[in-house]
């Protein structure tokens, strides 16, 4: 329930109520972009202080910070007739996730077995699923009415905090790991920045936020511009995202049996199809739900591998790691709808969600090309 309520309405509901935003706040697709963008740098930072909080005072606080964070940012919303009071309260909420992720993934690196970790990874990650629902029906019943929405995402993680009362005061200490690298428990966090190991991950984890962060923030608005229904026609996209993130659920075993190189792949994609049906199809409402499905299911499943690929890459350290890696996924989640939201204004939103398209494809081809290179360098 927590990464439901951090990951979902806390850093991902804003995109549902941008058409509404513009209409009551006078918001622009620029100010749309900075505040998109402030939204992941509350994410970062939060990243950030959760390597220092888990080691010192363990898993509970970490995640009570998160849910509490989540909850007063989506009740400032709620509450909010100034567009820069929502923008603080959209930054505050969506520094929850950053205080959650990583906990969650560094309790299930230490704690599963190495043959399921990867399926608990998955299982975590996807819960993100059931947030996107959440949104997807709440935004149908409410019928417009979105401080009612934010105030029940707001009661919700009241619920959530409940929920999690039973975690371990203490956390497991990421400087202990099970990993066989003992070298790796001594890293620190640009030492892990630094590792040349590490640098196929990083530039995934930055290229995933890049065009996910810009998916979330512009593709109701876009949906909308296009001339569908305002009341229904981000809810039915996040309902249908939500549906297919639930394929996440299979990213362990996907990983197991294909490898990370292919579920890269696979993942980006699915992120390319998404984003060139937004461009191509802007009115049609099969291509929308098409885009919805491809791009709740790629999320999931690169979720769950960004975290899995993290605990083989940083054996001994997956916190110290983890929060690396998320570091530069919200490099890339605040960079994206920056930088594309500054295109959208000036060529229009369609030329932007092809240009995030290009970049998925690109990524997706990158571990192709590597096999080609390798395989090349082997027969000569």
């Amino acid at each position: 329930m927590c990464i439901a309520v951090t990951w979902g309405p806390g850093r991902n509901a804003f995109g549902v109520y941008v058409p509404q935003f513009r209409a009551e706040l006078g918001a622009s697709t620029e100010f749309i972009g900075v505040v998109a963008g402030g939204m992941y740098g509350g994410y970062g930072v939060a990243l950030l202080a959760v390597g220092m909080v888990v080691p010192r005072f363990g898993v509970r606080l970490a995640v009570v910070i998160g849910i509490a964070s989540a909850g007063l940012g989506m009740a400032v919303v709620a509450a909010s007739h100034n567009s820069w009071v929502t923008a603080s309260g959209l930054i505050i909420a969506a520094s929850g996730a950053g205080w959650t992720w990583a906990p969650y993934s560094n309790a299930a690196a230490h704690v599963a077995d190495p043959s399921t970790r990867a399926r608990v990874l998955a299982v975590i990650s996807s819960g993100a699923a059931g947030g996107f629902l959440i949104i997807g029906l709440l935004s149908v019943a409410a019928q417009g009415r979105w401080r009612l929405v934010w105030g029940l995402y707001a009661a919700m993680a009241v619920g959530a905090l409940w929920a999690n009362r039973q975690l371990p005061t203490r956390g497991t200490d990421p400087h202990r790991g099970g990993g066989t690298n003992t070298n790796l428990s001594q890293l620190s966090l640009i030492d892990c920045l630094r590792m040349r190991s590490a640098r196929s991950l990083f530039a995934v984890a930055t290229c995933y936020g890049s065009v996910s962060a810009f998916y979330f923030t512009f593709s109701t608005d876009q949906l909308v511009a296009a001339g569908l229904e305002q009341a229904t026609a981000g809810a039915g996209l996040y309902a249908a995202m939500g549906l297919a993130g639930l394929l996440g659920l299979a990213a362990g075993d996907l990983i197991m049996r294909w490898g990370v190189d292919s579920v890269c792949t696979l993942t980006f994609g699915g992120l390319t199809g998404a984003c060139l049906f937004t461009a191509a199809w802007p009115s049609s409402w099969i291509a929308w739900m098409a885009s919805g499905s491809l791009a709740g299911a790629s999320l999931m499943i690169g979720s769950a591998l960004l975290a899995e690929w993290n605990s083989r890459t940083f054996s001994a350290a997956p916190t110290v790691g983890f929060t690396a890696t998320l570091s530069l996924l919200a490099l890339g989640s605040i960079g994206g709808p920056l930088v594309l939201s500054q295109q959208a204004a000036a060529t229009g939103i369609r030329w932007a969600f092809a240009t995030a398209s290009a970049i998925a494809a690109v990524v997706a081809l990158l571990p192709l090309v590597r096999r080609i290179a390798s395989a090349t360098t082997r027969t000569k």
